[in-house]
């Protein structure tokens, strides 16, 4: 488990808590604050990850697989004409 995902979320509870129990605008602004601090994070994540996945396959491979594909099939009809 990734608990270094998480404990932001811990430190905003905690945060939280405090405001509660001190009757706190500080520790509330504090919450706020972490809160901003999670979501820019996340979004900033997020968007890299969506950046890696874009990238494209590169023509050389597409060939390969293809090739590879096409003697898959050539292999194939060849075992079936045979009758095995």
């Amino acid at each position: 488990m990734n608990y270094l995902r998480y404990f932001p979320f811990v430190v905003a509870s905690v945060l939280l808590t405090l405001a509660g129990v001190f009757h706190s605008a500080a520790f509330a602004a504090a919450t706020v604050a972490a809160l901003v601090v999670i979501a820019v994070r996340d979004s900033i994540y997020e968007y890299l990850q969506a950046k890696v996945f874009k990238q494209t396959i590169p023509e050389e491979v597409k060939r390969a697989l293809n090739d590879l594909a096409q003697r898959t099939t050539s292999i194939e009809l060849g075992i079936k004409n045979r009758g095995f």
